[in-house]
């Protein structure tokens, strides 16, 4: 009985672990998108043209 539990504590943990590594590469994603987007506007910015927004 105890080594079923720890099993499943094991896997719990592993699944935490995994969905949290999920989540930081969906938020570096979200924040790499983010930085070019605040790139683009810059340059737009720069060239003198009106940005584009809700792309």
């Amino acid at each position: 009985l105890i080594v079923v539990l720890s099993r499943c504590a094991s896997i719990r943990i592993s699944n935490e672990l995994w969905a949290m590594q999920e989540l930081s590469v969906i938020i570096s994603d979200c924040l790499h998108v983010l930085l070019i987007y605040g790139q683009a506007m810059s340059y737009a910015k720069l060239a003198g043209l009106q940005p584009i927004y809700g792309l």
